[in-house]
């Protein structure tokens, strides 16, 4: 994952449909594009939802960072 230097801690915010749906998105993508089992699957979701919490929403940013 990239470098998370700076990011503090999560912003405790709710999830919008339209939150949830873009994590999907790029989650579907990073998962489609790899060879994952469930273990590193979870994984990803996992950071996916941490940065998102921790302000990253832009849909680059994220897959950068994840992938």
């Amino acid at each position: 994952m990239g470098d998370l230097a700076g990011m503090t801690e999560p912003m405790n915010i709710p999830f919008a449909p339209e939150d949830l749906q873009l994590l999907q998105e790029i989650y579907d993508e990073v998962c489609g594009t790899r060879n994952l089992d469930t273990l590193d699957s979870e994984v990803i979701a996992s950071e996916l939802v941490q940065l998102y919490e921790l302000g990253v929403r832009e849909e680059q940013e994220l897959k950068a960072l994840i992938s």
